[in-house]
């Protein structure tokens, strides 16, 4: 797992994409720093991290900078050599995911400068502001995993990075779509019912079982129409509590504002390990196929 660690960490630097991935991404968060913190006196550094500009442009940095994680791989077929090698898929998933995890922790680092130049201009809650950037990084390393995802099921770049973005801008609007979709039982089943058929249409592609994907799609949706069944006052906007749990963004809130919310470090360390599961999952059906 080193050596590939090794390998891809280097490659960042080589190719010149990790300069410029930090380079933007330190220059948006300068700015909103300056313009927040210096010029608007704000003594929280959770606000500069927290900016339209600032989660605008990580979300487009993040699918450019690991669209070619796995999709390059498969373009150039040397991702035979990895999956022929004695490195368990897992280690190999976990190797790419650390290079790109201590890229971004660079500029996450010099980041964790700015609330000690505050200092020099007033009083400034150094605990409280070390909070926020610890969760932006955990925000972050959760879109980086769904990156790395999307780069697994394909070998178009373009389509990962397409995709992966579609995703992050989809949860970032969770918020206010949540605001315009009705809360009525009916509507949260027949939405539970999709859910289902699109988790089955995955169990099948991971597990690469036409047979498996059925037969849990079909226990999945008769255990959600006995339950509406037996009392239907469960579905009630429960569709809104869905779509809330894929709100990124959503859960940074507590830690804008110096809150360190032990909830939302296990949700974002969650949906890391979940979707570096289905990275595996998926390298894996390629594998043995």
């Amino acid at each position: 797992m080193l050596a590939i660690f090794k390998r891809e960490y280097k490659s960042y630097f080589i190719s010149m994409l990790g300069y410029v991935f930090m380079s933007i991404l330190l220059m948006v968060i300068g700015l909103c720093y300056y313009w927040i913190n210096l010029h608007s006196a704000n003594a929280f550094i959770g606000y500069s991290l927290q900016y339209s500009y600032v989660t605008m442009v990580f979300m487009v940095l993040v699918p450019v900078v690991t669209m070619k994680i796995f999709a390059d791989e498969k373009r150039l077929k040397t991702d035979q050599l990895l999956l022929t090698s004695p490195v368990s898929v897992t280690k190999i998933v976990l190797g790419k995911f650390f290079a790109i995890a201590a890229v971004f922790a660079i500029p996450v680092l010099i980041v964790c400068i700015y609330p000690i130049l505050l200092t020099q201009y007033g009083t400034v809650n150094i605990g409280m502001s070390y909070v926020s950037i610890l969760g932006f990084f955990l925000m972050g390393l959760a879109y980086l995993s769904i990156g790395i995802f999307v780069s697994s099921l394909t070998e178009n770049q373009i389509i990962s990075a397409v995709v992966t973005f579609i995703i992050l801008m989809l949860s970032f609007m969770v918020s206010s779509l949540v605001t315009v979709i009705p809360s009525s039982a009916i509507v949260s089943f027949i939405a539970c019912i999709v859910i289902v058929m699109l988790l089955g249409l995955l169990v099948k592609s991971l597990m690469g079982s036409k047979k498996i994907g059925i037969i849990f799609t079909i226990v999945a949706e008769i255990a959600v129409i006995a339950l509406y069944l037996m009392k239907s006052s469960i579905f009630e906007g429960l569709l809104q509590k869905i779509l809330m749990q894929m709100s990124l963004s959503g859960y940074y809130e507590n830690f804008v504002g110096g809150i360190f919310d032990l909830t939302a470090v296990v949700y974002y360390i969650s949906v890391v390990i979940l979707f570096l599961f289905l990275t595996v999952q998926s390298i894996q059906k390629r594998r043995w196929s």
